[in-house]
């Protein structure tokens, strides 16, 4: 499977004939008098091509304009190009009209301006002459690829992302992902909590205020220092916080309390993107909520365990102002039917 390629056309900017009429008009062919009547014709540099280039082509039409004029049957008329020296380019012509592309495999320039110079190959004389009304340009074939879902020109006009490039190609028609660049330095975006910030967390539920919220922010993951639920139904235990600034996610660990018994850590972790912070004691099902990370199978037992979530979802092309973190079910069975979270942090870019 190859990158998929498109054209543009590139009009010439001027043209010389040296046949009056001088311009508008190109004659090419030897005449009877042995004058070998040609065209150059100057094209500009080939420096807006969006791509790539593959392959450059001279795209010319001949037609008939009045008796004894027009190319006639006969293969000793063709071009060279470009003109004098560098790598011939020849095509027959025949007939009193039609077109040619013309494979220019030299001579065309992507920094300057050029010229290519059309004329007869043969160098015997013919009364055939070959008039065309000017109707001539190149048809430049070029490669496309694709940064963040726009062609590479596009983004070379604009100001690149400055937190994520993602550079693609084009494959059977549509868009492959060849790699994703992360330009800034992870870090954590949540600062460490204290109770001064309680606002910045809410839960369906805290055991009572030595397991408050913020305690699952303060880097702190002891017994003393980690968020508990009430006891109750197990679907319904979540914990939300807004970020210091609105960001990028990488990843989110979960970190269970110092605990020799009891450490009640979740087994389960959905992770939902939130517009706001709900309301304390909102049941999961009313809140409004994209569910952006999920893992199973969570040591929920394991005293200080940590589990680190990573997910296709976090790919630095969304951004996040507000988490919640719901824990449809926990590890330990006990008659204590509630959720602790010993420490959780976010890593990330900001949003700016």
């Amino acid at each position: 499977m190859a990158a998929v390629t498109a054209t543009q056309r590139v009009d010439y900017t001027s043209l010389t004939n040296s046949r009056t009429p001088t311009s508008g008009w190109m004659t090419i062919g030897m005449n009877s008098s042995g004058t070998n009547q040609n065209a150059q014709i100057t094209f500009p540099a080939l420096n807006n091509i969006p791509g790539p280039i593959v392959k450059v082509e001279l795209h010319i039409e001949w037609s008939y304009d009045s008796a004894g004029e027009g190319f006639a049957t006969a293969a000793t008329h063709k071009t060279t190009t470009p003109y004098p020296g560098g790598t011939v380019s020849q095509y027959a012509i025949s007939g009193l009209s039609g077109t040619k592309n013309i494979d220019i495999v030299a001579g065309w320039d992507e920094a300057n301006s050029f010229v290519l110079d059309l004329r007869s190959h043969s160098t015997s004389n013919s009364t055939s002459k070959g008039c065309s009304k000017a109707n001539c340009y190149l048809i430049v074939t070029y490669s496309v690829f694709l940064v963040n879902d726009q062609p590479v020109a596009k983004m070379v006009c604009n100001t690149l992302p400055v937190h994520t490039l993602i550079l693609k190609h084009m494959v059977d028609g549509s868009p492959v992902t060849i790699e994703t660049y992360n330009f800034r330095t992870v870090s954590n975006l949540l600062t460490t909590m204290t109770g001064a910030d309680a606002s910045k967390a809410v839960a369906k539920s805290n055991n009572s205020s030595s397991y408050a919220e913020w305690k699952a922010f303060n880097n702190d993951y002891s017994d003393a220092y980690g968020w508990a639920s009430t006891g109750g139904a197990l679907s319904d235990h979540w914990i939300a916080r807004k970020l210091d600034q609105k960001g990028f996610v990488t990843k989110v660990g979960i970190r269970n309390r110092t605990r020799a018994s009891l450490v009640n850590g979740p087994n389960t972790l959905n992770i939902y993107a939130i517009s706001a912070l709900p309301s304390a004691g909102t049941a999961i099902a009313d809140i409004t909520k994209t569910l952006i990370g999920q893992v199973t199978s969570m040591p929920g037992t394991t005293s200080a365990a940590l589990t680190e979530i990573t997910t296709a979802l976090f790919d630095g092309t969304v951004s996040y102002e507000y988490l919640l973190f719901h824990c449809p079910n926990k590890e330990y069975g006990s008659s204590a039917d509630y959720i602790a979270i010993g420490e959780i942090y976010v890593e990330g870019y900001p949003d700016v």
